[in-house]
């Protein structure tokens, strides 16, 4: 009976042994495990790693989903799988160029499509360059995308499902970030996004979309920063600098924007609607006006910011669908100067006779007539304005 015993022990602990997570290695040199990191993918199974050690990677395999036939350099098909790189300027993923002798649309970088929804896809170390999309997940599990770089191409992360992108760079392509249905959270941190043809970070109809501690600069003449469409979240901690438009939002739901300096080219905030919370802010130039909003009567936050005047107006109240004599709350901001008279011409809202009548009046008074006091880090732009 002992003996019956003790061999089911070590046949559930050889079990147990074979269940273990591997690491396969997967390098240009031939010294690891596979060449091809799609090899390498189809040998793991859920739970597995992959190094990627450094070099261009770009074989790419075609494979059948219910939405078309994409070609992929590497797709995860199992559950569960962790990808890591040899350093961003080491590992790469993708062609030399965007529009090479390659299928159109050109290769995804990373998949994990159809996969469980209780998996997990981590991606970390590498860098991916002239695709369709960097790394692009749907009807799978979570995912965390860190340490990575996205140049090139048409997206850089683009999911359905939760997940987090950390410490990542964004580079001339059309988006950097994109967050839609089913997934409910996105967070974006400490990332950096440069030239984009449309926008930075879009998050739509998403219950939680997070950007925070990112700077984001430079883009086409009609890219936004950070896009709302729908959906709430916030906007912490972020330099917005060299966008057409700074912050788009489209939502009810009353995005918070909260320490942060944005510097648009055309406008800073365009709202649908002003349900949105502002606050310890910098709002900085624009040619067509610092804040432009489609009211509607909701209630908002606008409090504590520096509202400081581009070339256009400061804010422009372009239609009012809310109560009438409704008024907009901008009280106990910085307007960069101390003559109320001067504000007043900056706001075009109900004040001014025009048909059918814009009823909707901003308050602006009482404000300060002095910088406000703060210690976000965000201020360090703003205070080299007056060295």
């Amino acid at each position: 009976m002992r003996m019956v015993s003790f061999l089911v022990i070590m046949a559930s602990f050889c079990l147990a042994c074979g269940a273990q997570a591997r690491t396969w290695f997967v390098e240009k040199d031939g010294s690891g495990d596979f060449i091809v990191i799609q090899d390498a993918l189809d040998a793991a199974a859920s739970g597995d790693t992959v190094r990627i050690g450094p070099g261009r990677f770009e074989d790419f395999r075609q494979y059948t989903y219910p939405g078309g036939t994409p070609v992929i350099v590497a797709n995860v098909q199992v559950a569960n799988m962790t990808l890591i790189g040899a350093g961003q300027d080491a590992t790469i993923i993708g062609p030399e160029v965007y529009d090479g002798p390659y299928p159109d649309p050109p290769p995804v970088g990373i998949a994990h499509i159809g996969q469980s929804l209780d998996g997990n896809l981590s991606v970390s170390g590498l860098s991916i360059e002239n695709v369709w999309h960097g790394v692009y997940v749907e009807d799978a599990g979570t995912f965390a995308v860190s340490n990575c770089g996205f140049s090139g191409g048409l997206y850089g992360i683009n999911g359905s499902t939760s997940y987090s992108a950390t410490d990542c760079s964004f580079d001339n392509m059309k988006r950097g970030v994109i967050g839609y249905p089913p997934a409910q959270n996105v967070d974006v941190i400490r990332c950096r996004f440069g030239p984009m043809s449309t926008s930075a970070v879009y998050f739509n109809a998403m219950i939680n979309g997070n950007v925070e501690d990112c700077v984001l600069e430079g883009g086409d003449s009609w890219a936004v920063g950070v896009q709302f469409e729908g959906g709430g979240g916030q906007v912490l901690r972020t330099e917005i600098r060299g966008f057409a438009f700074g912050i788009g939002l489209s939502s009810p739901q009353s995005p918070i924007i909260r320490d942060c300096h944005v510097d648009a080219s055309y406008q800073c905030i365009k709202s649908d609607s002003e349900a949105f919370i502002a606050e310890n802010n910098i709002f900085q130039g624009g040619s067509s006006a610092v804040f432009y909003l489609y009211t509607g009567g909701y209630s908002h936050t606008l409090r504590n910011n520096h509202i400081l005047k581009g070339t256009g107006p400061v804010v422009k109240i372009v239609n009012h669908n809310g109560p009438a004599e409704y008024h907009l709350d901008m009280r106990d901001n910085y307007w960069g100067t101390t003559v109320a008279d001067s504000i007043a011409s900056w706001i075009i809202d109900g004040r001014i006779p025009q048909f059918p009548p814009l009823e909707c009046i901003v308050d602006f008074e009482p404000f300060s007539d002095v910088p406000l006091p703060s210690e976000k880090s965000s201020m360090s732009g703003f205070k080299a304005l007056y060295r």
